[in-house]
């Protein structure tokens, strides 16, 4: 993103598209990251929801299939970088979507927000609401692209409760997002049981930044041993990288994102691919250490983006 430019982010985000197409955040104007990505936006405020098949034709109208494809992906990526969330349905179809809590909930007119941003879901029927929507209660919507009189019109409203597959060995580090306890509470999403954990620097608070290692069993992560971390914890334990894959060594096995070289020579954690899929231009997210040369990343998880 330009120096000096706005972040994005998807609550409060408007679209104009009269005389040059230009991005909102609040009033003041922000940067998409490119004008492959403007045209994107405006795409879709326009048609409302489009496959990405005839969007990567339609941007990418003298390239392959394949190509324009990749230049897609390339472009999402970019997108939600900058706070821009699409979401995709069973169609492949992609369209704005806003995670977060609910707050100012008013069953009359059936509204609530998520931060600044008013949901309207009175086209919902209570069916496709989750269940004992209230207050403080974490939730997924996906929203029309334009607002109507100031508010984002919901076309589902799903809980943020996040799904993770069951695993021998997991770890979590983040924000509690949910707290019920200081051995019940949610991590970025995801369900903690700490009742029969270790507890280092605890107790764990609302506001707790922790690391957690445990057993995911049925979405639930039951924790063998939870850290509360403070700052210089977070400073050599909470690194986490987004960009694209660049220079990719298989034989050293490090490559570079944003300009910061990332070995994954160690015991790393993949998902959604392998290692034997890391290729140069790969979108990835990329958790880990700062090596002792204060230079270098060891990677603990490398996650493959769309």
């Amino acid at each position: 993103m330009p120096a000096g430019a706005s972040p994005l982010r998807p609550i409060g985000l408007r679209l104009r598209l009269v005389g040059v197409p230009q991005l909102l955040a609040g009033d003041r104007p922000a940067h998409p990251g490119s004008r492959k990505a403007m045209a994107l936006l405006a795409l879709l405020a326009l048609d409302g929801e489009a496959s990405r098949e005839h969007l990567a034709a339609l941007l990418w109208p003298d390239q392959e299939a394949a190509a324009a494809r990749r230049n897609l992906r390339r472009e999402l990526f970019r997108l939600r970088e900058q706070g821009v969330a699409l979401a995709e349905g069973a169609s492949g179809a992609l369209s704005f979507k806003i995670r977060g809590t609910v707050s100012a909930l008013n069953t009359t007119a059936k509204t609530f927000q998520i931060g600044s941003a008013v949901i309207n879901y009175a086209t919902l029927a209570s069916a496709d609401l989750p269940a004992n929507l209230a207050n403080g209660q974490v939730v997924r919507v996906k929203v029309k692209p334009q607002q109507e009189n100031g508010q984002w019109i919901a076309t589902s409203v799903r809980s943020g409760e996040r799904k993770v597959d069951d695993h021998d060995d997991g770890r979590l580090v983040g924000q509690v997002t949910g707290f019920r306890s200081a051995t019940d509470f949610d991590v970025n999403g995801v369900k903690v049981d700490a009742s029969a954990a270790r507890i280092d620097n605890g107790p764990v608070k609302a506001d707790s930044r922790v690391e957690v290692r445990g057993k995911v069993s049925a979405g639930t992560l039951v924790a063998e041993r939870v850290k509360v971390l403070d700052g210089s914890d977070d400073m050599i334990r909470g690194v986490e990288l987004h960009g694209t894959i660049g220079s990719l060594n298989t034989g050293a096995k490090t490559f570079v994102v944003r300009g910061v070289t990332v070995s994954y020579a160690g015991s790393v954690t993949y998902e959604r691919g392998s290692e034997a899929q890391l290729a140069n231009n790969q979108p990835v997210e990329v958790k880990g250490a700062l090596a002792s040369d204060g230079t270098t990343l060891n990677a603990t998880l490398i996650r493959f983006e769309d």
